[in-house]
């Protein structure tokens, strides 16, 4: 059943909720994405779900205001033994690091899930690692982790995984110099540091052929996630006045954190 934007808020969940919860109800894919659905309402689906779980192979609530207390209701449909579901996207339904450590408590006691789609939400310190660490354990079927706002981020993230031996995401540190060159690259890298995802603290780029355009790039997407970054190192960059005016944009945002710019 693809409902997005078909019903709206929890009183029409509800109302789903219980033709859900009817035993010839067979539904397997479900979509809910845009729905105004809070905690309330992910109550209600979760109950209903768990009380008719065999079937449910796909679960999409993205877009919703879910916040960690949903999040924690729909963690009982994971915590099921029954539960056949293998994928969930709860992508944009502001999740912050409480709501991952319930997830990673979830997953690790599920046996069917295959996929989660976590786009746009904020793991705060740990909850990257904690999901990632259950990627990595063949005890659980888990395959798919989506954290990053679109596929070509996710490429960079990859391609930055086999440069760097370790998924940056995992890293505070990134020693980029002499492994990504030119502004092209820079600003791809610029669109995986946009990400909440992210939490750089510390980031080399020197001798990457670096120009005006790169630090603009990156300027940009520092801004836009600045309270991590501590250490920027742009030495040995043809950057230019037009390029060190657009680092000032960030030393000027009033949230950076910056304490060393080379």
């Amino acid at each position: 059943m693809d409902l997005k934007g078909k019903i709206q808020g929890d009183s029409g969940l509800k109302q789903l909720s219980d033709l859900l919860k009817d035993s010839h109800c067979r539904t397997k894919i479900l979509r809910l994405s845009n729905s105004n659905i809070t905690e309330e309402g992910s109550s209600a689906l979760s109950s209903a779900i768990c009380s008719n779980p065999s079937h449910l192979t796909e679960l999409d609530l993205s877009e919703n205001k879910l916040g960690n207390s949903g999040v924690k209701q729909i963690c009982g449909i994971l915590e099921n033994p029954d539960c056949g579901l293998q994928k969930l996207d709860l992508s944009f339904c502001n999740i912050t690091e409480q709501g991952y450590t319930d997830l990673e408590s979830a997953v690790k006691s599920n046996s069917s899930l295959i996929e989660l789609v976590l786009r746009g939400n904020d793991p705060g310190e740990t909850g990257v690692k904690m999901l990632n660490d259950i990627l990595e354990n063949s005890q659980h079927n888990l395959s798919k982790l989506r954290l990053l706002k679109s596929s070509a981020v996710e490429d960079v993230c990859a391609s930055l995984t086999v440069a760097l031996g370790t998924n940056p995401l995992l890293l505070t540190e990134l020693d980029l110099s002499g492994k990504i060159t030119g502004d092209s690259s820079v600003k791809q890298l610029s669109d995986l540091l946009q990400d909440l995802h992210c939490r750089t603290t510390k980031l080399k780029l020197s001798n990457s052929d670096v120009t005006e355009n790169g630090c603009a790039a990156l300027s940009a997407a520092l801004c836009s996630n600045p309270s991590h970054l501590i250490e920027l190192d742009l030495s040995e960059n043809v950057v230019g006045n037009s390029g060190v005016k657009h680092l000032c944009d960030l030393l000027n945002n009033q949230y950076h954190k910056l304490q060393r710019l080379k």
